[in-house]
């Protein structure tokens, strides 16, 4: 999940020469054969996955012991501007160990969930 865009590239780049022989075409933007195949890039399936972890930590559906201790749940009920994600996010000090952590990213992930879709269950 925490590549460079170079690695990622060449994911994706192996990908699309999958679909493109799968498909036997040549002509399709890999956008178009990834809707024809009805799949999502690397950078996508990560967030994806991601975002399945956290509902799974929210809604006490995952392993209680690994998940619970890196996604804390935010027990301030102030319901402020400062204090409406349902995960706590850490402070960072660098990019490296702040916005690449996997707290962080996270929790950024989990407030990009619309409210509706994080009700369910």
């Amino acid at each position: 999940m925490f590549h460079d865009r170079g690695l990622e590239h060449l994911i994706n780049r192996v990908h699309e020469r999958a679909l493109r022989c799968v498909y036997l075409d040549d002509v399709s933007s890999f956008n178009e054969l990834l809707e024809k195949d009805k799949s999502f890039s690397i950078h996508h399936r990560n967030i994806q996955s991601m975002a399945i972890e956290m509902y799974k930590t929210k809604h006490k559906f995952g392993p209680e012991v690994i998940l619970n201790n890196i996604f804390v749940l935010n027990e301030n009920g102030r319901g402020g501007l400062r204090s409406n994600s349902d995960f706590l996010r850490p402070g960072i000090n660098s990019v490296h160990f702040g916005e690449d952590s996997l707290q962080y990213f996270g929790s950024v992930i989990w407030d990009t969930i619309p409210i509706e879709i994080k009700k369910l269950g």
